[in-house]
C-alpha cells in the first residue's frame, strides 16, 4: 500500500460514537417523557431538595437525550412548578431549586 492509497481512503466514523451519541429518547411520546422524567429526574430533584441544595443535576446520559431536547421537555413538564431555572450544559440538565420561580 502506498501513501497515495491512504490519501484516497474515506474517513472512518468514530468507533466510540455510540458511547456519547445515544439519544434514543429524543423522539418519545409525551406520556413516555412524563414516565422517563418521573423515573430519572424526580428522585434526584427530591433528594437534592431534602438536602437543602440549590440545584439538582440530572445526567443527560441517564435520560439518553440531547441537551436541547431535554431542556425543552423539562421546561414544559416543570412549567409553573416553582423552579428558578432549568438549563442544560456539558451533558447535565440542571434544575435551580432556590430562588424565584420563573419557569
Amino acid at each position: 500500500m502506498s501513501w497515495e492509497d491512504i490519501l484516497k481512503a474515506p474517513p472512518i466514523r468514530n468507533p466510540r460514537e455510540s458511547e456519547f451519541n445515544d439519544n434514543v429518547n429524543d423522539n418519545l411520546s409525551w406520556p413516555e417523557y412524563v414516565d422517563l422524567f418521573k423515573e430519572k429526574a424526580d428522585p434526584i430533584i427530591e433528594r437534592q431538595g431534602r438536602l437543602k441544595m440549590d440545584y439538582a443535576d440530572v445526567k443527560l446520559t441517564d435520560l439518553k437525550m440531547t441537551e436541547k431536547k431535554a431542556m425543552e421537555v423539562a421546561r414544559e413538564l416543570y412549567k409553573g412548578k416553582g423552579y428558578g431555572a432549568i438549563f442544560a450544559d456539558n451533558g447535565i440538565l440542571t434544575f435551580k431549586l432556590k430562588g424565584e420561580g420563573k419557569i
